[in-house]
């Protein structure tokens, strides 16, 4: 069912209710239900409406800081950065955030997280494409622990060895991992010219020995901070509902299957396959 069904079924109810209405006794029956119901709905609907609200309110407030800062990428990071918190399966203290050259300045740290590790991008030194990225163990042993690696979009057209490294990490205790590849200063790329990512994913992350689940981001441009803080807030906030509004539908009646025709991240989440585990069709 799409997204234009949702007003289809509300047209549908009221329909209900109207042949309900039309028959005898109807409106008597209609009035008792109310208010037999509307004691306890209405307590729950207004304090859920109340905490919707405050968190609407709260998220278009910081959003509002974040485009009051001078750096351009404060924005894109930090909604980057929630992605991949989505993603993983692992508590802040059993995740490793490991960073590839000098991209730093792209990759917001959650709260919580103390581990990280800066890798030296091998590619710049010369190794050309005969090398192997190595990161610490995962010395927590927890059930779910999760190593994020950040590095550039043109990072994967060098890292030939990249199914070789996944399997180290398996082996070295960790669980799960994120691979997440940011274009430079989050500039949106079409995929169209850009393909050769995804088959470089496909052929190095199969799925016989992997399951795997890609995410894409694309930074969303936001107008010069020139209008009034009221109307800024009130922009923030109609945006904030209507992506509510539509992860809930997308959640209940399904996703759209067109894919987007940019990106400006790819997060791609990696586990080994259990041997007993049939693939997926």
């Amino acid at each position: 069912m799409m997204l234009w069904s949702v007003p289809g079924a509300v047209a549908r109810r009221l329909a209900h209710y109207a042949r309900t209405a039309a028959r005898p006794g109807g409106i008597r029956y209609l009035a008792r239900r109310t208010r037999e119901v509307a004691p306890g709905v209405i307590p729950v609907c207004a304090g859920t409406m109340v905490k919707i609200t405050q968190q609407i309110t709260q998220k278009a407030r910081h959003q509002l800081r974040l485009e009051e800062t001078a750096s351009s990428l404060s924005m894109p990071r930090e909604q980057l950065s929630n992605l991949v918190r989505r993603m993983s399966v692992a508590k802040p203290e059993n995740i490793l955030i490991t960073y590839i050259g000098d991209i730093a300045d792209h990759v917001a740290f959650p709260q919580g997280v103390t581990r990280f590790f800066n890798v030296a991008d091998l590619s710049e030194q010369g190794f050309k494409r005969k090398f192997n990225i190595r990161v610490p163990p995962n010395d927590q042993m927890a059930e779910a622990s999760t190593l994020i690696i950040y590095a550039t979009a043109g990072f994967l057209s060098v890292w030939e060895r990249l199914q070789e490294d996944l399997e180290q990490y398996f082996v070295a205790g960790w669980r799960q991992v994120i691979i997440v590849l940011i274009t430079p200063n989050f500039q949106a790329l079409e995929f169209a010219s850009h393909s050769y990512m995804l088959s470089i994913l496909l052929s190095n992350v199969p799925r016989k020995k992997f399951n795997s689940r890609l995410n894409v981001y694309l930074a969303r441009e936001y107008p010069a901070s020139r209008q009034r803080p009221l109307f800024r807030t009130a922009r923030l906030v109609a945006e904030e509902c209507w992506q509510r509004f539509r992860s809930c539908c997308l959640e209940i009646y399904g996703a759209d299957a067109t894919s987007p025709a940019k990106f400006s991240a790819l997060a791609i989440s990696v586990e080994p396959r259990p041997m007993d585990q049939p693939r997926q069709p």
